[in-house]
């Protein structure tokens, strides 16, 4: 790990040792965790610097997800599936809003998560059959997904749907604001929520 890097590691290692026996025993999600993670600016670790984030790799992904598991392997995983939506935006995004949500996640401000699972395809990530429609310059997005770690507590969320009909793509990755119907079911492994979200811009 990188040397600048452990103090604030190690900062949020103590917030976990000091909360994750109520949230194994409640089987709740780790709030104040992930309050840390925002004050720290691990949110951030794979933002570009120019973004305001920390300019990380996937090697110093893995390294902090390691030191988190280490304490809760919870954390490590809620903080993982976050920062992949984080490179899938870093990657596929575009314009002002790449940067906008790039610099409000180096922030703090954003917690992602994942809406990919469908109900119909079983273990297959790449497969989905929730469809969208076009109406005029909105996409109408109509979606149910049986996990979505954190659902409850993500502030937007990158979800996996088909393009409308006649698009050239067949799937799409569109990242959507806070504002789903969420039904909480908390698990040792962070919150899984089924959620339906609202309609989204296109990220990709």
């Amino acid at each position: 790990m990188r040397a600048g890097w452990a103090d604030d590691v190690a900062a949020v290692i103590r917030v976990i040792e000091q909360h994750s026996a109520k949230a194994d025993a409640a089987a709740c999600f780790p709030v104040e965790a992930l309050s840390a993670l925002r004050a720290r600016v691990l949110l951030g670790l794979l933002v570009p610097v120019e973004h305001g984030g920390r300019g990380g790799d996937l090697d110093d992904l893995v390294d902090v997800t390691a030191e988190l598991g280490r304490a809760d392997l919870s954390v490590a995983m809620i903080f993982a599936m976050h920062c992949q939506q984080v490179a899938v935006v870093d990657r596929y995004a575009s314009g002002p809003f790449r940067d906008r949500v790039l610099r409000s996640v180096a922030a703090g401000e954003l917690y992602l998560a994942s809406v990919t699972t469908d109900r119909h395809s079983g273990g297959s990530v790449g497969r989905v059959e929730s469809s969208t429609d076009r109406d005029g310059r909105l996409i109408h997005i109509d979606r149910d997904a049986p996990i979505v770690t954190g659902g409850a507590h993500a502030d937007a969320f990158l979800v996996t749907v088909q393009q409308p009909s006649g698009a050239a793509r067949p799937r799409s990755r569109s990242c959507m604001p806070r504002g789903t119907r969420c039904r909480p079911r908390s698990t040792g492994t962070g919150t899984r929520s089924g959620c339906a979200p609202p309609r989204a811009c296109q990220c990709g």
